[in-house]
C-alpha cells in the first residue's frame, strides 16, 4: 500500500518575517521597546501617524535613542534584513543607526546617511552586512539633525519544516 505522501518529500519552504509588528500598525507594541519600556503610538510620541510608507503609523527617529526587538534567528536561514526610512532635512552626516547583536553578544551597525535634501521613502537593505551568527536583537538609533521616520521593517529567514512523515497505515484485519 502506498504511503501519501510519499516518505522524504519536503515540506515546502517559506519565507517569513519573524519580527512581531514590524510595520508598527497592530494594537501589540510589546515586542519594541526602547529605555523606558513598549513604545507605544502618542504615549511617548515614538510611534506617530505623521509618515508611513504603508498603513497608518511609523516611528519618528528625531532626538531618540533608539527601540529594538529581541529575536532568537538562525543566521545562516536569514534572506533579508532590510526597512523603509524617510529622511526630512539638510544633513549630509550620519541620521541614525541600526545595529545587529548577534548571540555571542558582537555586534554589525551600520549607519544611515543623509542626503543633503529631503527624500522620499527609500529601502535600505542591510542583508550583505550580516555575518552569518544567529541574531539576537535588531536596534535603531535616532540622529540628532534632521526628521527622519522608519516603516515596514523585514527580517525575513528561510523555514523548513524537514521531510514529511506519514502515519498512514495498512488497515488491520478486524476478523
Amino acid at each position: 500500500m502506498p504511503v501519501y505522501p510519499p516518505q522524504g518529500w519536503a515540506i515546502p519552504q517559506g519565507t517569513v518575517n519573524v519580527l512581531v509588528n514590524p510595520g508598527f500598525e497592530q494594537a501589540n507594541y510589546n515586542a519594541w521597546i526602547d529605555g523606558n519600556g513598549p513604545i507605544v503610538p502618542n504615549g511617548n510620541g515614538k510611534i506617530t501617524n505623521a509618515r508611513a510608507h504603508t498603513g497608518t503609523y511609523s516611528v519618528a527617529m528625531i532626538n531618540y535613542g533608539g527601540f529594538w526587538q529581541n529575536v532568537t534567528v538562525i543566521g545562516i536561514n536569514v534572506t533579508i534584513l532590510s526597512f523603509w526610512t524617510y529622511c526630512e532635512g539638510l544633513v549630509t552626516t550620519v541620521e541614525g543607526s541600526i545595529t545587529i547583536t548577534y548571540a555571542d553578544t558582537t555586534t554589525t551597525q551600520v549607519n544611515i546617511m543623509g542626503n543633503g535634501a529631503s527624500s522620499p521613502w527609500t529601502l535600505i537593505n542591510v542583508t550583505g552586512q550580516l555575518t552569518g551568527k544567529n541574531i539576537a536583537q535588531v536596534k535603531f538609533v535616532g540622529g540628532m539633525n534632521d526628521q527622519w521616520w522608519i516603516d515596514d521593517i523585514t527580517l525575513n529567514v528561510t523555514m523548513n519544516l524537514g521531510p514529511a512523515v506519514s502515519l498512514c497505515y495498512p488497515p488491520q484485519n478486524q476478523g
